[in-house]
């Protein structure tokens, strides 16, 4: 999908193979999942790939952590990893839910995965029981904020005929770093007073407080050292950075 400001969106939607005896089938899809993100990439895709998997991260993480092999059929977490996608739901939760149940049997085999360049955009994850069918899967829901990705016409363009400077985080000082916090308060009492905030806020409220800490974080940042971006150093959206920071 082509959104304003030329930017471009990608959903690829998997169903896996459930049944390990067609390996051949699997890879191939691998193979095709891969050639298509190697393809966005070198357009600036803003990529999701999501669906059921029928693979378990949590056997993957498990593999790696152990410096284990891993298994064929769970090399689609590798290449998702290696183009720096994140699981959507592990950004906000430690233990996500599973996602497929059956009798005494669950698993979390049900997937949304972005690329860098969606996080900053990426407001909450969840997983939910689903309502309006019956299934034995759950829902695996991404909120993303949509200022950025449907509304801001002219962001694309800006981008690629402006090299904005980031945060020089190798500089700050302790005082420089009090002083960002002092004016952050002071800019998010002001926009507390205009904003509505509701017990159980609404999809469209909670986009707009994301867009005010997104605002608060831009207009205090002008008190902390920045640096023009290393192209291969430099190259995670600047509100990843903010966040490792203060972690």
């Amino acid at each position: 999908m082509y959104m304003k400001g030329k930017i471009r969106l990608l959903i690829i939607l998997v169903y896996n193979y459930a049944n390990n005896t067609q390996k051949t089938e699997i890879l191939e899809l691998y193979d095709k999942i891969n050639d298509i993100i190697k393809k966005e990439r070198k357009l600036q895709s803003r990529i999701i790939v999501l669906g059921d998997f029928n693979i378990k991260y949590e056997e993957f993480l498990d593999k790696q952590q152990k410096n284990l092999s891993i298994p064929w059929k769970l090399s689609l977490f590798k290449i998702l990893n290696n183009y720096r996608f994140k699981d959507t739901n592990v950004l906000f939760h430690t233990k996500p839910l599973s996602t497929w149940r059956r009798n005494n049997i669950t698993s979390r085999i049900d997937f949304n995965w972005v690329n860098f360049e969606l996080i900053p955009d990426l407001i909450y994850a969840s997983t939910n029981k689903v309502h309006i069918f019956n299934t034995d899967h759950s829902a695996v829901t991404s909120y993303f904020s949509i200022d950025d990705v449907f509304k801001k016409p002219q962001m694309a363009m800006n981008r690629r005929y402006k090299v904005e400077k980031v945060i020089d985080y190798s500089k700050i000082t302790d005082d420089q770093w009090k002083t960002f916090t002092e004016q952050s308060e002071l800019i998010l009492e002001e926009e507390l007073k205009m904003l509505k905030i509701e017990e159980c806020p609404t999809t469209t409220i909670l986009n707009r407080i994301w867009n005010s800490i997104k605002q608060i974080i831009n207009k205090a940042k002008k008190h902390l050292p920045t640096k023009k971006p290393h192209p291969n150093k430099d190259n995670l959206p600047e509100a990843v950075f903010f966040y490792k920071k203060k972690l």
